[in-house]
């Protein structure tokens, strides 16, 4: 009667034992964004670790990442919630710091009201935790993104945390000169766990270099310091649009010392960083309002191998084009047409079928749908593939749609239709193909080109 016992038991026991490492894995920080920032010529990663609270990676070209090598140094107990870095070069006021240019790491750490904490790095391969935790407390913080700006006329760091209150779901924000003491700076409603403010260079005006607040939707807002605290202006800057179009997280992007913004991709399953690529993003005036312009990054095109103009023979099929056999695991195909309303063009690749009706403005991939601004006289797309992704960019990067690629099926040709059996004119048509090779330095390009 009794001889189920000992297997109930051992059930019991091993669900106690999973609850347990559960718990020990938020406690050191599982789930919480990775941080990106730039140190020393690399990009320095930090996300979440399997043993320790964090795992530190570097790079050269934000897509191939290798571990530092160095452990970083135990925190007080908790769950990590959040983490985020940048470069400092100006002299702080604490002289326990180090001389400028050092790396700094803000992470915030619960249990109890949670609390930050502050490492520094000369090198950006041995950290220390600072002997005195920072003043700040942010009761009500969640997981979700750090964000970490410098205000030259205040001459203060600014630093975004997401809350959850009894107020509802708001970034809260506080200011610093020495990154240990903080200052409430105000806060602004609505979710941006994964979103938060950034800084966005502006391709016409060098030097202006407005601040954008995002939310976890990919929502923009003009965001400004005024009198101590941060404020949103009314007009909401125009972003883009469609299902997938934050496959790229709005604020786990990096500002490298030559004044760029730079976002790194994500697959639309998963959170795992393989298989993403970098993307510059810029502000740029339009006739509807300023909107946020995506590019491939130059981090990305400095692993060109090859490119190829490609030309479109007619085959026996009326309508259709063949591109070329197949597409290469990493690529980018840039083609531009003419803009018209009776175009019904069915690109097909990598298994996936992309459709654009020119009457309606609509572009369709993978299951999801997007409406295109009024175009000039020529339709340009960008239409990436890594590994794991497939995606397309349209009208400057304002629209933007991504699928994941089904590994299981062979990649077949490129096709290109056009309905009713007649020809469409492709003005241009080229294909960079990419390799694993990282550059020897950053690539450097003027934003405002």
């Amino acid at each position: 009667m009794n001889r189920p016992m000992p297997c109930t038991l051992f059930v019991v026991c091993r669900l106690v034992l999973v609850g347990a490492c559960l718990l020990a894995s938020r406690l050191l920080g599982g789930g919480w964004p990775a941080a990106i920032s730039t140190f020393g010529q690399h990009f320095h990663r930090m996300s979440p670790g399997e043993e320790t609270w964090a795992r530190h990676e570097v790079s050269r070209d934000l897509v191939n990442w290798t571990n530092a090598g160095v452990a970083l140094p135990p925190l007080p107990a908790g769950k990590v919630l959040g983490a985020c870095g940048a470069e400092v070069a100006h002299p702080a006021a604490d002289a326990t710091q180090a001389p400028p240019p050092w790396h700094a790491l803000l992470v915030l750490v619960a249990p109890g009201v949670p609390s930050l904490h502050l490492l520094s790095s000369a090198d950006g391969r041995h950290y220390a935790l600072h002997p005195r935790p920072a003043s700040l407390r942010i009761p009500g913080a969640t997981t979700g993104t750090l964000s970490l700006l410098w205000h030259s006329p205040s001459r203060r760091w600014v630093l975004g945390t997401p809350i959850l209150d009894e107020d509802g779901p708001a970034i809260s924000f506080h200011g610093s000169s020495n990154l240990l003491d903080w200052v409430p700076l105000g806060r602004v409603k609505g979710d941006h766990s994964l979103g938060g403010l950034c800084e966005i260079p502006e391709r016409r005006d060098k030097g202006i270099a407005p601040w954008v607040l995002m939310d976890s939707r990919g929502e923009a807002l003009i965001a400004t310091l005024i009198d101590g605290q941060v404020l949103p202006e009314r007009l909401r800057m125009g972003t883009v649009h469609g299902l997938g179009s934050w496959a790229f997280l709005p604020t786990p992007g990096v500002l490298p010392p030559h004044g760029r913004r730079l976002v790194v991709g994500l697959p639309i399953h998963g959170g795992s960083w393989d298989g993403g690529t970098p993307w510059e993003v810029a502000c740029e005036d339009f006739r509807d309002g300023r909107h946020l312009v995506w590019r491939p990054a130059a981090e990305f095109e400095g692993l060109r191998t090859r490119s190829r103009l490609l030309s479109v023979p007619r085959l026996s099929k009326a309508g259709t084009n063949q591109l070329l056999g197949s597409l290469p695991p990493s690529c980018e195909l840039r083609m531009e047409f003419p803009a018209s309303p009776r175009h019904r063009v069915v690109l097909r690749l990598c298994n996936e079928v992309l459709r654009f009706d020119g009457g309606r403005r609509e572009l369709s991939l993978g299951g999801g749908k997007a409406t295109l601004p009024p175009a000039g006289d020529a339709e340009s797309w960008i239409i990436v593939r890594t590994p794991s992704q497939l995606e397309i960019v349209a009208s400057e990067g304002r629209v933007r749609l991504a699928t994941a690629i089904r590994s299981e099926e062979p990649s077949g040709p490129v096709v290109l239709e056009r309905s009713g059996g007649w020809w469409l004119s492709i003005r241009h048509l080229v294909i960079h193909e990419w390799d694993t090779k990282p550059p020897a330095a950053f690539p450097r390009r003027d934003p405002t080109q």
